[in-house]
């Protein structure tokens, strides 16, 4: 009997450790770019651009702020696939999206963080861009 309670214990502090943690993925966080690039059908930088723009995203929602003039571009997420293997330094996460520009007609797409040896970029694939995606190279972040 003692053996079933010291289980149930162990069990009960387990269950409650793991609801307790939050992932990155479940965090509000602001990615902030000094460098975009606009990405042909083909893979090849076709422009590229030095605006200041700030990515919001949660679990809920994304919205792109540029030079600081207010939100440009929001998005309603559907789905988030987290795969950090080490938060903002290895792995990625992608959020499938419908995305509205200042008000404008609604588009799918995706926004996928991904951190490589960290260094972070944000790429944006809206169906509206006909192919062409958009890479925003991240300076910095911050959790909210």
């Amino acid at each position: 009997m003692k053996k079933m309670m010291f289980s149930v214990v162990v069990l009960l502090l387990t269950i409650t450790t793991a609801i307790a943690q939050t992932t990155p993925c479940d965090k509000k966080v602001v990615y902030h770019s000094e460098k975009q690039e606009l990405v042909d059908t083909d893979g090849q930088v076709a422009d590229s651009k030095t605006d200041v723009i700030d990515i919001e995203v949660s679990k809920e929602a994304i919205s792109v702020s540029v030079n600081g003039e207010g939100t440009k571009l929001t998005g309603t997420v559907k789905e988030v696939t987290c795969e950090w293997k080490t938060p903002y330094q290895e792995g990625k996460v992608t959020y499938k999206v419908t995305f509205a520009k200042d008000g404008g007609e609604a588009s799918e797409g995706s926004l996928t963080i991904e951190a490589k040896e960290g260094k972070i970029t944000a790429l944006f694939t809206i169906e509206a861009m006909n192919g062409k995606k958009l890479r925003a190279l991240v300076s910095n972040y911050t959790e909210k």
